[in-house]
């Protein structure tokens, strides 16, 4: 049984430092703007009630009917219910959405179940779910963006819209242009568009003679990846083996005892890598995400958004490193130092996301593990990386 080496430093360390800056950041931006931070079981805000700080609440449930004069972020594990008054930006997160107020500002909504808008947005809106349903009484003065499997809009008046789910039904007043994408496609006979209306479906858009375009009705081509011919995928995915092995020829070259340990730790401890990835893969974003809407944290916000996304496409090489030392069945090439080693096992991995069935799940695997090792590696001291294969021969056959 191999003994850690002696610059291994315990798992819990490293994590707690790195938790500790990024809350020290956060909490130092929320206070500097006197942000108002709640946690509650459940949480009403009556009509006569106001709101008059930056607001940042978790709850079970939600429902504000009175009137918020900040910005407030909003999450449930349950729904939440907006029939109030808002004067600047709403975000909110649940099961169920329910937008019925007045938004003066930009409202940014996310749902895992259902997103109900019969409220008016001065600003623009952002929408994704599984169900987005608009009622007639809608108003958008701003740009729509709405991504789901069912976008179901009943009427209301809109400025532009853009709108991507796999089953869309469009009606009502449209003052811009409006782009569609999704399979099933259907317009409702009054709807009037003032703008362009652009749509990508594997099936031709037939209009009803009482739909009113003023604009240029047209088809983006959508082109299945079924129909691609092999070859054209081949290449493709030659290419992209291509830009890796660029990103990674300098960064081992520059940095190779940090590839080479973060290799290693991935070989000794895939599991320990992988949640660690996977963690810092769902909880990264959402630090981000409040870091960039303050105004102290936001430079380290985008220094933390380059970090991590430099690191997620590097973990590609340390997995690759990995995969090209057992394909050459050697343990001597799992470092950091060995180029040909980490092309291979890239070379590898490129041509089974060519397969449909393989891309997705093999690049979030390959992520989440090679990012938890290099986020491991960062708390270790970084040996240098073994020598080539050739100068240990070499080394033997002088020492005889």
């Amino acid at each position: 049984m191999t003994r850690p080496t002696a610059y291994e430093k315990p798992f819990s360390r490293s994590w707690s430092r790195l938790t500790a800056l990024v809350l020290a950041w956060a909490c130092t931006s929320i206070a500097a703007e006197a942000a108002d931070f709640r946690a509650e079981e459940e949480f009403r805000l009556g009509p006569g009630d106001v709101l008059r700080e930056e607001t940042w609440m978790s709850a079970q449930r939600m429902e504000l009917r009175g009137t918020a004069q900040e910005d407030i972020f909003l999450a449930a594990a349950e729904d939440i219910t907006l029939p109030g008054s808002f004067d600047s930006d709403v975000w909110a997160a649940a099961v169920t959405v329910e937008a019925g107020g007045v938004f003066r500002d930009d409202l940014r909504a996310a749902a895992r179940n259902l997103i109900s808008v019969r409220g008016t947005i001065g600003g623009n809106a952002l929408f994704t779910g599984q169900t987005i349903a608009f009622e007639p009484e809608t108003e958008i003065g701003g740009d729509l963006f709405c991504a789901g499997t069912h976008v179901i809009v009943k009427g209301g008046t809109f400025a532009s819209a853009r709108v991507m789910a796999r089953e869309i039904t469009l009606d009502g007043d449209f003052d811009g242009d409006v782009r569609l994408s999704g399979t099933e496609i259907r317009v409702r006979p009054g709807t009037h568009i003032r703008g362009d209306l652009v749509y990508s479906s594997p099936r031709r858009l037939r209009l009803d003679e009482r739909v009113r375009i003023d604009g240029e009705l047209r088809r983006a081509e959508m082109r299945a990846a079924a129909d691609r011919p092999w070859h054209a995928t081949l290449f493709n995915r030659l290419f992209f083996c291509l830009a890796a092995l660029i990103v990674a020829f300098p960064f081992m070259r520059l940095f190779p005892g940090y590839a080479h340990t973060s290799a290693a730790l991935f070989r000794q401890h895939p599991w320990r890598c992988g949640l660690t990835g996977t963690a810092a893969m769902l909880l990264l974003p959402v630090v981000i995400f409040f870091l960039l809407i303050s105004l102290i944290g936001t430079p380290l916000g985008v220094v933390l958004l380059g970090f991590s996304a430099g690191l997620a496409y590097l973990g590609r090489v340390v997995v690759a490193l990995v995969i090209g030392s057992l394909l050459l069945r050697t343990n001597r090439r799992a470092g950091g130092g060995d180029f040909a080693t980490a092309a291979l096992g890239l070379l590898a991995l490129y041509l089974l996301t060519a397969l449909p069935a393989f891309a997705g799940p093999l690049w979030i695997a390959v992520t989440a593990f090679g990012f938890g090792a290099l986020l491991l590696g960062l708390s270790r001291r970084h040996p240098p990386p073994p020598p080539p294969a050739h100068m240990d021969d070499e080394s033997g056959q002088g020492s005889r």
